[in-house]
């Protein structure tokens, strides 16, 4: 019945007033002489209602056994895609924004031209806001290409469904520092540390740039949401600063999606997450993680001039290998290197191999030397202190177990750094 009544095959898109589409009063309605309800146009909110239907009875004719329907209703959903995408997409403010069917005149006389996006034409042409939420739907889910996932892709998304899980859990027990904890970690270790990282390569392209900042809009409104109840204020000015809200409208008045509606929508639009590949990033990511802890222990944080070896297996290797480029530029290197055996280099142990930062390279010896031993002076006061503290019968007898448990443990870590140290001053020629 909408196909009979509202798609327009010319433009492979059906039409919809704003009214109709939830959107009453919106920019676009109020660019016609019937502000409330707006003139009809070819708007992402429908649209993607209708390739999410397609999909739904896709998947139900397959089930039926129905080759035919399932097929037939697949090309449908895909072409409205394709359309919706090249058609509604606003490369200026990267997203979907309605399309006019005519030329629409406003009460002032302004007039928004036939086929044009919102803020192309009209009164508000050129105007420096952003985005407006047009129709509640999850824009991301309705819209991602799972066809075009990278490996990070899936890691990015299986991060914020086990986030969200983990945060259902410190929910239902009341743990909510717990839950702020997670929060954190995943979006400023997950997030922005690694994804918004890895995306800038991906954002240069035509063909990956709508799934990344699909992605990364799915990320941000989940992420909100789930905030919410710890940071109210900031939450909303960001619901509505990013566009997820509309004018009038509050964060509070959406639905928090749990772990299992995550999961249930994300199924329901043929997202199947690739467990294995979201693996494989936690083994970059971990191996990116002890690269810079080695650089900064030698004082090279900022540094991007290092070079890193490796001695790992043929698998392993190939894990690196085909992710070299990016590595080296999440490492902050100039390259990273498979060797058999690599002697006097400060080492640190990854599922990916053992990864060696090649000082010889890097630093000069002479002053590398020199801050070294400035070190183990230093290092050799506090052991002596800790050891002095442990060998004081009055401190034994009175301090608490933990207490004591702390310094025996304090005394084993700078002694195991002054042996590190030791080995990397025999190491240093010159």
């Amino acid at each position: 019945e909408w196909e009979k009544r509202q798609f327009v095959p010319g433009m492979g898109m059906f039409w919809q007033n704003g009214h109709d589409d939830g959107m009453e009063f919106n920019i676009n309605s109020r660019q016609t002489k019937d502000i409330l309800r707006g003139a009809n146009g070819y708007r992402p909110g429908f649209n993607a209602y209708m390739y999410a239907d397609a999909l739904a009875i896709a998947a139900v004719a397959k089930l039926a056994g129905d080759t035919g329907t399932a097929r037939k209703f697949e090309t449908k959903a895909a072409s409205l895609k394709a359309n919706v995408e090249k058609l509604l997409w606003d490369p200026k403010r990267e997203f979907f924004f309605p399309m006019s069917m005519r030329d629409e005149t406003d009460k002032e006389g302004n007039v928004v031209k036939k086929h044009t996006l919102t803020y192309q034409s009209g009164q508000f042409a050129g105007s420096p806001h952003g985005r407006e939420l047009h129709a509640y739907i999850p824009w991301q889910l309705n819209m991602l290409t799972p066809g075009k996932f990278d490996a990070d892709d899936h890691a990015i998304l299986q991060r914020l469904l086990s986030t969200t899980r983990e945060v259902d859990r410190c929910f239902a027990e009341f743990e909510f520092s717990a839950a702020v904890q997670a929060l954190y970690g995943f979006f400023w270790n997950d997030f922005c540390d690694w994804y918004v990282e890895v995306s800038k390569s991906k954002l240069q392209s035509a063909d990956t740039k709508p799934t990344c900042l699909a992605i990364q809009d799915l990320v941000l409104r989940q992420t909100l949401l789930l905030l919410h109840p710890f940071i109210p204020f900031i939450t909303e000015e960001l619901w509505h600063q990013l566009g997820y809200g509309a004018e009038g409208s509050f964060i509070e008045d959406v639905q928090i999606n749990n772990a299992s509606q995550v999961a249930n929508a994300a199924a329901l639009h043929g997202l199947v997450l690739d467990s294995a590949a979201a693996a494989t990033i936690e083994s970059l990511k971990e191996l990116v993680s002890k690269a810079r802890a080695l650089k900064a222990d030698h004082n090279l944080a900022s540094r991007r001039d290092v070079k890193f070896f490796l001695t790992t297996g043929d698998r392993e290797w190939q894990t690196v290998e085909t992710n070299l480029a990016k590595l080296t530029r999440m490492c902050g290197a100039t390259s990273v290197e498979r060797r058999d055996k690599v002697d006097g280099a400060p080492a640190a142990v990854t599922v990916l191999g053992t990864l060696y930062l090649d000082l010889a390279s890097t630093v000069d010896a002479g002053a590398e030397k020199v801050r070294l031993t400035k070190e183990l002076d230093q290092l050799a006061k506090h052991i002596a202190g800790t050891e002095a503290r442990l060998s004081n019968e009055a401190f034994v007898s009175k301090a608490p177990p933990a207490v004591l448990e702390g310094a025996r443990k304090q005394l084993a870590d700078q002694k195991a750094k002054r042996a590190e140290i030791e080995r990397l001053l025999k190491s240093l020629v010159g």
